[in-house]
């Protein structure tokens, strides 16, 4: 058994920028695609704000489970479509924990959380360029002082 924790990222700015309910389609959009990125067998569950839960039952190793993570990252790497007119774009930070092997911590998989509990794979950006007017990306973090 495995439990993916995820946040989307910066999606403060998006509910800040764009509104709370365009924010609240996004994350019914990304609910969405998460169950399809993790099939029906698994139970995605919103647990807050922007963060979601997908507990990954009948895993034949724990390799699966780093699968599953990866085909969740692929499937945001298309934007989401709102109105059929503005493309947003969002990606989720993810963290690995298996069952029951307590040996095996967290395995960070993806994004922005803190050192050391998640990295991001080399083979993905941070964030998307903005091609169009009409695509929103969200504005990365400031580095502080």
């Amino acid at each position: 058994m495995a439990l993916l924790f995820l946040d989307l990222d910066r999606f403060k700015d998006i509910n800040d920028s764009l509104g709370h309910a365009t924010g609240d389609r996004i994350l019914r959009m990304a609910a969405q695609r998460l169950q399809r990125a993790v099939g029906p067998s698994h139970t995605v569950a919103r647990i807050g704000g922007d963060e979601f839960t997908v507990v990954l039952e009948d895993l034949a190793h724990a390799g699966e489970a780093d699968t599953c993570a990866v085909r969740v990252i692929d499937a945001f790497d298309e934007p989401l479509l709102i109105d059929e007119r503005h493309e947003i774009a969002i990606t989720p930070s993810i963290g690995i924990s298996l069952y029951p092997d307590p040996t095996r911590r967290c395995r960070p998989t993806c994004s922005s959380m803190p050192t050391p509990r998640c990295t991001r794979p080399r083979r993905r950006a941070a964030t998307r360029s903005c091609a169009t007017p009409s695509r929103w990306t969200a504005p990365a973090a400031s580095a502080p002082g």
